[in-house]
C-alpha cells in the first residue's frame, strides 16, 4: 500500500483538514466552479447533478455559495 504525503489545508471557513479529505476535495471543486464563467459554471453544475444527484450538487452550491460571499467580505470586516 502506498503512503500518501497529506498535509493540513484550511477551509473557506477556517476549519483545517486533510488534503486526502472531502472536504478539501468539495472546496477544490468549489473553487474551479467559480473559476468559471457563468454560463458554463450552470452546464457543470446540471452535468454534475446527473452524475451524482441533487443532494450532492446542492452541498457542492452551498460551498460554491459561501466561498463568494467570503470572497466579497472587505478586508479586516468581523
Amino acid at each position: 500500500m502506498t503512503e500518501h504525503n497529506h498535509r493540513m489545508v484550511t477551509l473557506h471557513n477556517g476549519q483545517s483538514v486533510s488534503s486526502w479529505s472531502e472536504e478539501w476535495r468539495l472546496e477544490c471543486e468549489a473553487m474551479h466552479a467559480l473559476e468559471l464563467p457563468r454560463n458554463r459554471r450552470l452546464v457543470y453544475l446540471e452535468d454534475a447533478e446527473k452524475e451524482r444527484g441533487k443532494a450532492a450538487v446542492d452541498k457542492l452550491k452551498a460551498v460554491i455559495l459561501a466561498i463568494h460571499n467570503k470572497r466579497r467580505q472587505p478586508q479586516g470586516f468581523v
